[in-house]
């Protein structure tokens, strides 16, 4: 009989065991998500956060199986958005693209209650180079560009001071030893260019799809990419590390992070989702309709770009003129 009781206890041991396992992943976040998601762009409709938002969010809900929805919250540059996903309670019920590296100047320059890399990294899925463009019928290679940029001071249009445009051409300026460039700041990459074909300016400096429209009419040329990796774009152009220049380059990443603390487990569920919804054959059709370049950044290797990208921007503080 006591042989039998000991079996019956043994028995029932088991069955405890392996019903309170599913219990307990589920406490960790095995039932996420279940209900709607709050994704916060922190730039205007239209915006290019707005609209690679739109893009990727109908194959992330198939993934998530629940509702995604868009909540624009524009102004300051993105710091207003940022608060308030900051503040959110971090369930991973509320994401933002946040238009990297933009926060984190932002951070430096501006009073914010957010620290960029205390956000919860979630996953990136866009990569936007920056690129050093002249007129087309002025140098043709960066290293005449560089020579002369070292007899003379050069005019530079840029997105505007303290952007990621005007942080690349600190850089410029710094490792090829030119003569400081005279900073000519306009509304965006699109007015850069065109004052760039004007030849109001000797260069300008945006992203590469912002110049990529005025590059393909011919009127502009492209002689340097601000990537570690050529740029499939434009595959002519150089890179630094192939003129013996070392820059850490800064692209523009768009992806998805949410508040500070939201569990590893939510974490590694929403990086799958979006690690599948970037590789659905339609998405990457819609990617290659509206040109914009995808990558596949995983949580790991975006906090490692926010690190990198605070630490270069911290050095070149001092010649950001920003009135605070």
């Amino acid at each position: 009989m006591a042989k039998k009781s000991g079996e019956f206890f043994v028995i029932l041991l088991l069955i405890i065991l392996f019903f309170s396992t599913p219990v307990l992943s589920a406490e960790k976040g095995a039932d996420f998500p279940k209900k709607a998601i709050r994704w916060i762009v922190p730039y205007p409709a239209g915006s290019g956060n707005d609209i690679q938002s739109r893009g990727i969010i109908p194959y992330l809900s198939k993934r998530l199986g629940v509702t995604i929805l868009v909540e624009n919250i524009p102004g300051a540059d993105g710091r207003i958005g940022l608060n308030q996903t900051w503040k959110a309670k971090p369930d991973g019920y509320t994401l933002v693209n946040p238009g990297m590296p933009t926060p984190i100047i932002n951070e430096k320059t501006y009073p914010v209650h957010y620290k960029t890399r205390e956000f919860t990294h979630i996953f990136a899925w866009s990569q936007d180079n920056i690129v050093l463009v002249v007129n087309s019928d002025s140098w043709k290679t960066p290293q005449e560009f560089i020579a002369a940029a070292q007899s003379k001071t050069l005019a530079g249009g840029n997105s505007g001071i303290g952007s990621v445009s005007q942080i690349a051409g600190l850089q410029l300026e710094e490792v090829a030893k030119v003569k400081p460039f005279n900073w000519v700041p306009f509304r965006g990459g699109s007015e850069t260019m065109t004052q760039l074909a004007g030849k109001h300016v000797d260069f300008g400096i945006t992203t590469v799809s912002g110049a990529r429209p005025l590059i393909d009419a011919g009127m502009l040329r492209p002689i340097l990419i601000f990537s570690s990796q050529k740029d499939l774009t434009f595959p002519n152009a150089p890179i630094p590390r192939e003129i013996g220049l070392n820059i850490t380059a800064m692209p523009i990443i768009r992806g998805a992070m949410a508040p500070p603390g939201v569990t590893p487990e939510i974490v590694n569920i929403l990086e799958q989702a979006f690690f599948k919804a970037v590789h659905d054959p339609d998405f990457l059709e819609w990617s290659q309709k509206v040109r914009i370049d995808i990558t596949s950044i995983n949580h790991e290797q975006f906090l490692d770009y926010t690190i990198g990208v605070e630490k270069e921007v911290t050095k070149y503080l001092d010649k950001i003129k920003i009135k605070k």
